[in-house]
C-alpha cells in the first residue's frame, strides 16, 4: 500500500516522454508544483508509475515510492539603486524585496565594477531576508586608484541561500552617478541670503534706537 501526503498538491503535469535513456546515463524531468503554505518545506511521498520497453521490446510497468523536498519560493527584486551622501562619503543604497513565501537566508550583497569603472568591489551581509519586507542595503564607494566621477556601470549580486542551504546567486546591473566632491561650487545669492537678512535686521533696529533717542532728547529741550 503507497503512502501519499499529495492531497492538496497540484502537479502541472503528470506524465513524461523521456525517450531513449542509454545505458549508465540518466535524464532529468522538471515540472511545478503548487502546494498549501504550510508545508512548502516538508517531503511529500507519492507513488510514480514507471512504464519503458526493454532490450527484446516487452512492455514493463512499475511503481516506485518517490520523494519530493518542497523548497520554498525565493523570489528577489532590486529597485531605487541611487548614490547618496551619507557622513561625508559618497554611499550606493538600494532596495530589495522577496516576492516568494519563504525567506532568503545568509544574505551579502556585492558591489563590484563593469567596463572602465574603477570602483572597488565591496560587499556586504544583509543577513535573512523576508517575503513582503523591503531590507535596505547602503555600500560606501571606494576606488582602485584615483577617484574617477560621473557615470559608473555596476553590477550588483545578491548572495544568499534556500530552505536546503544551497547557495544561489541574484545579479542586477545597473549605472550610478558619483559627483565630483573636490570641486567647491560657485557661491550663488542664496548662499549670501542669511547674511543679507542679518544686516537688514540690525539697520532696522539702529534706525528704531536712533529714532527714540531723538525722540526723548527732543522731550527733554522741550
Amino acid at each position: 500500500m503507497s503512502l501519499t501526503n499529495v492531497e492538496n498538491v497540484v502537479f502541472d503535469q503528470n506524465g513524461w516522454d523521456v525517450g531513449t535513456i542509454e545505458p549508465k546515463s540518466s535524464k532529468y524531468i522538471s515540472f511545478q508544483v503548487y502546494i498549501p503554505e504550510n508545508i512548502h518545506t516538508e517531503t511529500l511521498h507519492t507513488p510514480m508509475e514507471i512504464t519503458y520497453f526493454n532490450a527484446h521490446g516487452d512492455k514493463v510497468e512499475t511503481t516506485q515510492n518517490v520523494d519530493f523536498y518542497i523548497n520554498g519560493l525565493i523570489d528577489l527584486r532590486i529597485y531605487d539603486v541611487n548614490v547618496i551622501d551619507l557622513s561625508g562619503k559618497q554611499t550606493v543604497i538600494g532596495e530589495i524585496i522577496n516576492e516568494g513565501n519563504t525567506n532568503a537566508l545568509f544574505g551579502f550583497v556585492t558591489l563590484e565594477p563593469l567596463g572602465d569603472s574603477n570602483i572597488k568591489k565591496t560587499t556586504q551581509f544583509i543577513d535573512e531576508i523576508e517575503t513582503d519586507s523591503p531590507v535596505p542595503f547602503n555600500i560606501p564607494v571606494e576606488f582602485d586608484g584615483e577617484p574617477k566621477f560621473g557615470k559608473h556601470d555596476i553590477k550588483i549580486t545578491l548572495r544568499y541561500k534556500d530552505d536546503s542551504r544551497i547557495e544561489h546567486l541574484f545579479d542586477y546591473d545597473t549605472a550610478v552617478f558619483l559627483k565630483d566632491t573636490t570641486v567647491i561650487p560657485e557661491p550663488t545669492i542664496s548662499d549670501y541670503m542669511p547674511g543679507m537678512i542679518g544686516l537688514v535686521i540690525a539697520a532696522i533696529v539702529g534706525v528704531i534706537i536712533f529714532k527714540k533717542i531723538r525722540k526723548k532728547k527732543e522731550l527733554v529741550t522741550s
